[in-house]
């Protein structure tokens, strides 16, 4: 039997074909059919692995073309026509086949041959439709006569060859017959590649990201996949141990695994690019505002940035008029100080976690002298809020460690015994007013039994902003009671 490997058909032309002859693939022209060109085209078809168009679209062949049983059956029994013994597959092409080769296989019987994907249901219907795909070739066969199959336009895939005899009998499946892009093998594609000796990724920890960037720009033949096995990555080291896998797309039993190298992985983040992801805070709370250094830890406190890097903050300036910091953010490597970013002025209100605050302590000289409820200095307080409006009395038995009272006369006074007045106690009054309090001293006498003269003044000592406790003490000896508690810085 004759074979053309492809007829192309013209308009106008007409042609009739011996039926000796087998025709690989037949060219139609677009929007028409092959009988129009061929005369006996019916008793041809059988004869015809392909049809396609001038455009390469393929044209489905009747499936009604199975010829007539013509003998050759080894199964003779039955006569012509009768056998019902599937015919029996030899000498078929061994995996695998590049995309565009042939395949050759042996049939007993006469009838068919069909390569067709691996999937194909065993049913001449089935066969006849995959074989009509691009996926798929048909070719009359005769009994013990080698023939062959085209891959041609195939993709890749595990496929199978079929025989079909004339009376639809189907025979085994021949054993898988991988169609690939290449003849080389898994481990040649594995022995042509170079590991890399170093990488550079954003995120080293990511090891998603360094097994890509291992692998990519590693050339395989198109069918086969480069993948990364037994991936580890040492953080203090900087470096990632792997082994190159390569594996066939079509045969995933045709995989390759190389020896473990270790590659060294660069992170490329720098300090410009983590400076970008961070946001100033708009308020910091600290229990002192004129603390610089607290502030400053304050403002980066919970910025996060990358192992290996240092928030700090540069320009400082505290504004305690505004109750802000104006400062700048800074991104230091800490492997490479030369890698280092600073940011745009920011400012950030900086809220005094402490209460009220004394701004200012002062002191009359309005002493007086006599018997009776007399006024002596007054301490003026002033306090950086409102405090309220209070007025309340203690007496100087409940002031010992709160302030030191002293007389400037002559007489030896126990500060912390005001009583040594004989029946005379120094009495403090207390009177808030918004964020003015007045601290009063009053001289509280007896009567005229015991009378004592104070000639000066009673005085306050020792007492500044800076060593001003907290007063806090139950009124006594007659007053409502109540509780005064005054916070200071110290």
């Amino acid at each position: 039997m004759g074979i053309i490997q492809r007829l192309v058909l013209e308009r106008g032309v007409k042609v009739e074909i011996s039926r000796n002859v087998k025709i690989d693939t037949l060219v139609v022209p677009e929007g028409e059919q092959a009988s129009s060109f061929i005369s006996n085209f019916g008793s041809l078809m059988g004869n015809i692995s392909r049809i396609e168009t001038s455009t390469g679209q393929i044209v489905p062949i009747p499936p009604s073309i199975i010829p007539p049983y013509i003998g050759d059956d080894s199964d003779s029994s039955f006569g012509v026509g009768g056998t019902t013994t599937p015919p029996k597959l030899s000498n078929v092409t061994s995996s695998p086949v590049v995309i565009g080769g042939t395949v050759t296989a042996t049939s007993n019987k006469s009838g068919f041959l069909y390569l067709v994907p691996k999937t194909t249901t065993k049913s001449v219907t089935a066969l006849n439709t995959a074989a009509a795909g691009s996926n798929g070739v048909r070719v009359p066969v005769s009994a013990n006569v080698a023939t062959t199959l085209s891959t041609s336009g195939f993709e890749v895939g595990i496929y199978v060859v079929y025989a079909v005899d004339a009376n639809g009998n189907i025979s085994v499946a021949s054993s898988d017959i991988v169609v690939r892009r290449t003849t080389t093998t898994a481990s040649e594609e594995l022995a042509g590649l170079v590991a890399k000796t170093t990488v550079n990724v954003a995120d080293p920890t990511d090891a998603n990201a360094v097994q890509a960037a291992l692998v990519d720009g590693l050339t395989v033949e198109a069918g086969y996949t480069v993948t990364v096995a037994e991936y580890a990555y040492d953080a203090t080291a900087g470096t990632a141990t792997y082994k190159l896998v390569v594996t066939n797309d079509a045969d995933p039993t045709d995989t390759a695994t190389g020896t473990a190298v270790t590659t060294t992985v660069v992170d490329t983040t720098s300090a410009l690019e983590e400076l970008a992801g961070l946001v100033a805070k708009t308020t910091v709370n600290v229990a002192d505002p004129t603390d610089a250094n607290a502030v400053q830890a304050a403002l980066v406190d919970g910025l996060t940035v990358e192992a290996g890097y240092t928030v700090t903050v540069a320009e400082y300036a505290y504004d305690a008029t505004a109750g802000t910091a104006t400062y700048k953010l800074v991104v230091t490597n800490d492997a490479d100080p030369t890698d280092t970013a600073t940011g745009t002025a920011v400012t950030t209100t900086v809220v005094d976690t402490t209460g009220p605050k004394i701004t200012s302590v002062t002191l009359t000289d309005a002493g007086s002298e006599g018997f009776g409820n007399d006024v002596g200095d007054v301490l003026y307080i002033i306090f950086s809020e409102d405090m309220g409006n209070t007025t309340a009395s203690l007496d100087a038995t409940d002031l010992e460690d709160l302030f030191i009272v002293t007389d400037t006369n002559d007489y030896d006074v126990d500060e912390y015994n005001f009583t040594s007045y004989g029946g005379n106690s120094p009495v403090l009054q207390f009177v808030m007013n918004g964020n003015v309090l007045e601290v009063r001293v009053l001289i509280a006498n007896d009567g005229p039994y015991n009378p004592i003269m104070v000639t000066d003044k009673l005085t306050f000592g020792s007492i500044t902003s800076g060593n001003l406790q907290d007063l806090e003490g139950n009124i006594v000896d007659g007053f409502s009671p109540t509780t005064i508690i005054i916070t200071t810085k110290n």
